[in-house]
């Protein structure tokens, strides 16, 4: 059985945790969103598919988005050990949004709710921006912009390992880091679960910078 703390979190023993930091820009503002993977036997093949997928999932996503916005590449890091280094890639093909509309504000995003069917952590959220005025209607986004967010959460979920899938699992971290016990400890991700379902929130929320693409 897996150790719980005081608090309920769930401490698997630490294995292998990936963030990756999706680069997007719109009108010379940087839109970023992190996402964290897990595989207990990540090859550089198992981490490319799920790139790719991630990749699909981000093109569904930009049909909503306004032609202002692009995103060229990712950085990945290692996070259950701290200090690792991050390392830039570009994806094979330009993100780039489809819709000619107005921009909405850089502040308006979607808000995704994620959940793991787990002990702690198993609840997370990301702000998905760079929208175009054609993806709302009366500050609600329209049902296609929300599916297409639904399917870019379907394209991670399903080709996890957990669901039997070629890639590796999306999942939600619980972070650590120095203590008054052992301050010398570097902030990295302790524990993990895998993402199992999420709610796109129909309704315009706004962002807060340093919070985008956080939790999941």
């Amino acid at each position: 059985m897996p150790r719980l703390d005081a608090g309920g979190v769930n401490r698997r023993p630490r294995v292998s945790v990936y963030e990756v930091t999706v680069r997007g820009q719109m009108l010379g503002k940087d839109l970023l969103n992190m996402y964290y993977f897990h595989h207990p036997a990540m090859t550089p093949e198992i981490f490319d598919f799920t790139i790719g997928s991630l990749f699909a999932g981000l093109l569904e996503l930009a049909d909503w988005q306004s032609d202002d916005y692009t995103a060229g590449g990712y950085v990945a890091k290692r996070v259950d050990i701290g200090g690792q280094p991050a390392i830039a890639s570009p994806f094979d093909t330009l993100i780039q949004g489809v819709k000619p509309d107005d921009i909405l504000p850089p502040q308006i995003s979607m808000l995704m709710l994620t959940y793991a069917e787990t002990t702690a952590p198993n609840k997370g959220r990301k702000y998905f921006g760079g929208f175009a005025e054609g993806a709302t209607s009366a500050n609600n986004f329209v049902n296609s912009a929300v599916t297409a967010a639904s399917d870019l959460a379907q394209f991670l979920i399903t080709r996890g390992y957990t669901a039997g899938g070629d890639g590796a699992d999306w999942v939600i971290p619980h972070w650590v880091g120095p203590t008054e016990e052992d301050p010398e400890v570097l902030w990295h991700v302790e524990t993990h679960n895998p993402i199992t379902t999420v709610r796109v929130i129909r309704e315009t929320r706004t962002h807060r910078s340093r919070t985008q693409g956080r939790g999941s």
